[in-house]
């Protein structure tokens, strides 16, 4: 990455994390960009498939700023985390619950976790901060499997890991 871009993304990252801590959940990104020095088009610039231009630490600092309470008002977040539990059939592991726009998976020692993913053409994408913030994990995997046993242990894959790297930290 070039130096003026990596600049203009820890700019506007910074930016990202500021603004809607001070404006809440309707923060626009003009003010983002307008914060950051830079113009607003490459916040909405995004990959050929419409996916997030951004790497795993990017999503990683982004979530664990989210958990831990840096990015918006304490109301905002508390309903965000408000949930309520998945359908058996959904195909999340049995205890998950939904929120606004998250998921919170438990651990397989104490504790729990927000869980965020997506996938775009060739890759998925995992986030897991813990519920506090403290620790996190973004996991991103360079294949989308069209067979669903094949995907479906890569999803078991991709939770093994998660759990393994929050509960069992040094």
């Amino acid at each position: 990455m070039r130096a003026d871009a990596r600049r203009n993304r820890d700019k506007s990252l910074t930016a990202a994390v500021r603004v809607p801590a001070k404006e809440g959940v309707d923060a626009r990104l003009e003010p983002i960009a307008k914060e950051a020095g830079v113009g607003s088009t490459p916040l909405y610039r995004s990959g050929a498939d419409g996916s997030m231009t951004g790497t795993a630490h990017d999503v990683n600092r982004f979530f664990s700023a989210l958990a831990s309470g840096r990015l918006l008002k304490p109301a905002d977040l508390a309903a965000m985390q408000t949930t309520v539990p998945v359908p058996p059939d959904s195909g999340e592991p049995a205890g998950t619950r939904d929120g606004l726009g998250l998921f919170v998976n438990s651990l397989s020692r104490d504790g729990s976790y927000l869980g965020r993913g997506g996938s775009g053409f060739g890759y998925v994408i995992r986030t897991a901060p813990t519920t506090d913030g403290r620790r996190g994990i973004t996991v991103s995997a360079h294949t989308r499997p069209a067979d669903p046993q094949t995907a479906a242990r890569r999803e078991d894959t991709l939770r093994s890991l998660v759990d393994h790297a929050l509960c069992h930290t040094a």
